[in-house]
């Protein structure tokens, strides 16, 4: 069975539909990506705001050892969730994501409705195509910058 989210063609030619449905696809797995990304950065933020709200409160009562065990946890889970938001630059995904989606969906509405470059019927279907497979190229083109940053972490 395919991968749902299959970005290639095992056809030598697709008709405009068949390419609309491939599109719709791409555009799902771009909204389900940002979404999940949305989530991580936020519980990582949500996290972050908590534990360093309560260390200046837990260190007033320093004189006992349960505090300064607990603010140590918690200065040991935000910089855990510092770090996987700075490594996996989740907030940096969720916006790419989200903004191809957006672009997506945007372009399929023009072709829908027969507007702007998609009014004339004879260049239409290419010129959604091209319109379309710029924007996830441009996305591609963001993985292999972000790929390059994680190699130089390293």
């Amino acid at each position: 069975m395919k991968d749902k989210f299959f970005f290639g063609t095992d056809k030598d030619s697709m008709t405009i539909d068949e390419y609309l449905k491939q599109v719709n696809a791409i555009t799902e797995y771009y909204f389900k990506r940002c979404e999940k990304y949305k989530r991580k950065f936020y519980t990582c933020c949500f996290i972050r705001i908590i534990s360093s709200s309560l260390i200046p409160i837990i260190a007033l009562g320093s004189r006992v050892d349960w505090s300064t065990i607990t603010v140590s946890i918690l200065a040991g889970v935000m910089a855990i969730t510092e770090s996987y938001v700075n490594i996996t630059r989740a907030y940096e995904k969720w916006v790419n994501y989200r903004q191809t989606c957006n672009f997506l969906w945007i372009e399929q509405r023009y072709f829908a409705m027969k507007i702007g470059a998609y009014s004339d019927e004879n260049t239409r279907a290419e010129a959604f195509v091209n319109k379309c497979e710029t924007f996830m190229l441009e996305e591609i083109g963001e993985w292999k910058r972000y790929i390059e940053r994680a190699k130089e972490m390293k």
